[in-house]
């Protein structure tokens, strides 16, 4: 990695991110520090168009997300992976003002009519909401013909308008007639069957009386606005409300008509604008005076030389630069062969390395991926896993980086799980070994099947095995790692004194196994356990006592790898049992090929599922506990170009 650091005339700032935007190969750092006033001062141009571009994305959000509803829908799995099609356009204006100018004539031009309609659609809601609640709150009065003019109190009348529950009707009527005898008038207008509306008048002298009396009644009164005649101001408020839902119905039809050219165009706009607002953050990270700008910038050091003739050619060479090759602080920027690319998801998932560390990615490709067959193991499932990861890269890739380097990595799992399928004899388990081959999956495997005699005891044995071997290529990584560094004292007494240690041990077991004659002659017991001695004291000089607890912590993560064998355990005998199923299923008079189909089928899903998880994740943990806790840390800064976001445009 290389830092350039640049000084350039203020004027050149613009056209020099812009041409390293459109590069996508150069980190800008912060270089703003406190200085004295009047020296240092804020990109004011910068600041000035970051609130530019905040009002305009306010504005073009909004619209997105009123044109939202009418968007065609996605697949569940285009959903699920924020993924779907679009048409990328090659639209990237000149220069800020350039797009300010594109998105205000979209926005005095189409943008005016689009939201008229929204404003129009926004009103007509309001006005549906609005009569609704005054239908649900009036509507038990729509056969009331009595004029809200006439309630209240008049020159000789009293009328008030109310509703009742229905069995509380008799106890009013009964209380009327014993105050006013045959001197009021009561009108009903049963509309529902829990509540009675009603209209009762009496003589404007008894009004007190009559309050009086409904003090002690459940009546509950209504007070209308001045409407005119209350049945005929309801009928024409539900008319209202169905014009304006077909007027609605106009609209929405049009709006979705319209959102398949404008989401597009509206997703593309405020793209460009986060591409310009990055942009402008930038040069409010760079120091600036009145006349001239500084700009430290990072880049890989292939591009070096291509980044130093872009600055030079953009300033035409009115630019002031220093240059410095693999300093202490620099960014990581993972570098691996194409094929192994893909993994580095799984580097940054746990952590990017410090700079100049070894990258674990080209370790952990192969071995991830072994580790994943293992416990999958089984050819069909590994087939299905490598078609489906395809189509989805066929499909997808594209749009995705993550995804398309999600979809790899299952690819070369699937490959694995295969390959383990093909020497264990796993084709959807027993399927073909016991059923269609008429023996057993032992015949048809090229090593031996996992759940055949004492092949379990052989096959964890292996993983075991393997374990040790991999978590000591982590001392070995860690010792490089050391060296590279200068600490050769830590190299010698953290690292390889575990192979010291490992070593002697081996060869002290050897000199007394087997008993009876063993494999390495006596002679070599002292030397062997003085190599043991020796791997012990360069582990207490590098560790204290604490490496007393490493050696069991060793055997711990050793056994650790036990999890490879047991999650296949796990695989073949689901897909066994699931087997053994459908053969007893099939045996059932007239739905038995039906039943047993179904049973298959949903069995073998729900196990490839079930173990695709649990692969993954278990390997994932190998790597990041047992292989990661030997020598690496991580802890590095990841190298963040200054690049166009490109997921609508080319």
């Amino acid at each position: 990695m290389c830092r350039i650091d640049c000084l350039i005339p203020k004027e050149y700032e613009d056209k020099l991110t812009l041409s390293l935007q459109r590069r996508g190969s150069v980190e800008v750092e912060e270089t703003r520090q406190k200085t004295k006033p009047g020296f240092m001062v804020e990109g004011e141009s910068a600041s000035d168009n970051l609130k530019k571009i905040d009002a305009y994305k306010g504005e073009i959000k909004r619209l997105i997300e009123s044109f939202k509803p009418y968007q065609d829908k996605t697949g569940f799995l285009e959903g699920l992976m924020g993924v779907g099609g679009r048409k990328k356009e090659n639209t990237h204006p000149t220069d800020s003002k350039a797009l300010f100018t594109l998105i205000e004539e979209y926005l005095a031009g189409e943008g005016v009519w689009v939201r008229k309609l929204f404003d129009e659609k926004k009103k007509a809601e309001e006005t549906i909401k609005q009569s609704e609640h005054e239908l649900r709150k009036y509507g038990a009065y729509a056969k009331t013909q009595t004029s809200t003019r006439q309630l209240g109190e008049s020159r000789l009348l009293y009328t008030l308008l109310g509703s009742i529950k229905t069995r509380k009707l008799p106890e009013l009527t009964s209380k009327l007639n014993k105050k006013f005898r045959t001197k009021y008038i009561l009108d009903l207008h049963p509309e529902a069957k829990s509540e009675t509306p009603l209209t009762l008048t009496v003589s404007r002298q008894e009004k007190e009386d009559l309050k009086q009396l409904l003090k002690k009644t459940p009546l509950t009164l209504v007070e209308f606005p001045d409407i005119g005649r209350i049945d005929q101001w309801l009928a024409e408020k539900k008319q209202g409300v169905q014009e304006t839902r077909r007027r609605l119905g106009e609209l929405d039809k049009q709006l979705r008509g319209l959102s398949a050219d404008h989401l597009p165009k509206l997703y593309l706009i405020l793209e460009l604008l986060e591409n310009e607002e990055n942009r402008n953050k930038t040069l409010t990270l760079c120091q600036n005076t009145d006349k001239t700008t500084v700009l430290r910038l990072w880049t890989p050091r292939r591009e070096c030389e291509k980044t130093i003739t872009q600055i030079k050619k953009s300033t035409e060479n009115l630019c002031a630069l220093e240059v410095e090759s693999n300093p202490k602080n620099a960014p990581i920027l993972l570098e691996n062969p194409q094929i192994l690319s893909s993994f580095e998801l799984l580097t940054r998932l746990f952590a990017l390395p410090r700079y100049n560390q070894i990258d674990p990615t080209l370790i952990i490709a192969p071995t991830f991926s072994i580790f994943f067959g293992l416990m999958l193991t089984d050819f069909f499932y590994g087939a299905l896993l490598v078609t489906g990861s395809y189509l989805i890269l066929c499909k997808y890739g594209d749009q995705s980086t993550g995804l398309r380097d999600l979809t790899i990595i299952f690819m070369a799992c699937g490959v694995s799980s295969m390959f383990f399928g093909v020497l264990t004899g796993s084709y959807l388990g027993d399927f073909f070994g016991t059923y269609l081959y008429g023996g057993k999956p032992q015949d048809i495997a090229l090593w031996l099947d996992p759940l055949h005699g004492s092949n379990t005891i052989t096959l964890l044995v292996v993983a075991c095995a393997g374990g040790f071997l991999h978590i000591y290529l982590g001392y070995l990584l860690g010792a490089l790692d050391n060296i590279r560094a200068g600490n050769l004292k830590d190299a010698l007494t953290k690292n390889l004194s575990w192979y010291v240690f490992a070593f002697g041990i081996i060869l002290t077991a050897l000199t007394q196994y087997p008993a009876a004659n063993p494999m390495l002659p006596e002679t070599l017991t002292l030397p062997s356990i003085a190599l043991t001695s020796l791997g012990l004291i360069l582990l207490f000089w590098g560790r204290g006592f604490i490496f007393l607890i490493e050696i069991i912590s060793l055997v711990g993560s050793t056994l650790s790898y036990a999890r490879l064998i047991a999650l296949g355990l796990t695989t073949a005998g689901i897909a066994l049992a699931f087997n053994f199923l459908s053969n007893i299923a099939l045996q059932t008079p007239y739905v038995g090929v039906i039943l047993a189909a179904v049973i298959f089928i949903l069995g073998h899903i729900i196990n490839i599922l079930i173990n695709t998880l649990g692969a993954f994740v278990h390997s994932l943990r190998l790597h990041y506990v047992e292989f990661f806790g030997t020598f690496y840390e991580g802890g590095g800064r990841e190298f963040n170009p200054l690049e166009f976001k490109k997921k609508y445009t080319l």
